[in-house]
């Protein structure tokens, strides 16, 4: 009997722990340029950043958008115009927004296998960030890595559990365009 009560207070205290260590339990997180908004089966991003960036004489506007994603957040950043969001064993989903006045337009929706040199490109920043080496976060076997794109939006889910993968992809189509609203003078 003292053997499973032990055994009953071990597995209660690992789920308590697994359970404290998603930052998505916590308060929402609300800023001039983004809300992130921890719902009970969902999160909700939003990027209303405002900020341009310069180059020369170049101006460019980011680009506004609301996301849906899925739930056991262990990890965010938002670097310049990407969103990383990371998820236990290494999943990850990257955001990445053209700028307003880059010249791309919108094409249809698809979901394709993307290079290894996309995939380096999206998330190197993140991988330093955080340390990552990028031989040893390689896609496993049994996990899934799709680039989810129309050209102004690249959704880049990288190492999913193949038990998660249609579940986060339901989730980021959500994605939708905020349309930017210039500042008053």
């Amino acid at each position: 009997m003292r053997k499973i009560y032990s055994l009953a207070i071990l597995v209660f205290s690992i789920t308590m722990y697994t359970c404290s260590s998603y930052i998505d339990t916590s308060n929402n997180i609300y800023s001039k340029s983004l809300e992130f908004i921890f719902k009970g089966n969902y999160n909700e991003f939003v990027n209303k950043n405002k900020v341009a960036m310069t180059t020369g004489n170049e101006v460019f506007r980011p680009r506004n958008y609301l996301i849906k994603l899925p739930k056991k957040i262990v990890h965010w950043e938002l670097i310049d115009n990407i969103l990383y969001v990371e998820y236990p064993a290494k999943q990850i989903i990257c955001v990445k927004a053209k700028y307003l006045n880059d010249n791309v337009k919108e094409g249809q929706w698809k979901l394709i296998n993307p290079d290894e040199e996309t995939m380096e490109k999206m998330l190197s920043d993140y991988w330093e960030e955080k340390n990552y080496n990028f031989d040893n976060i390689r896609a496993r076997n049994h996990r899934i890595t799709k680039l989810y794109t129309n050209g102004i939006f690249s959704i880049l889910l990288y190492n999913i559990k193949e038990k998660n993968f249609d579940h986060f992809l339901y989730m980021v189509k959500s994605i939708e365009e905020i349309k930017y609203k210039a500042p008053d003078n």
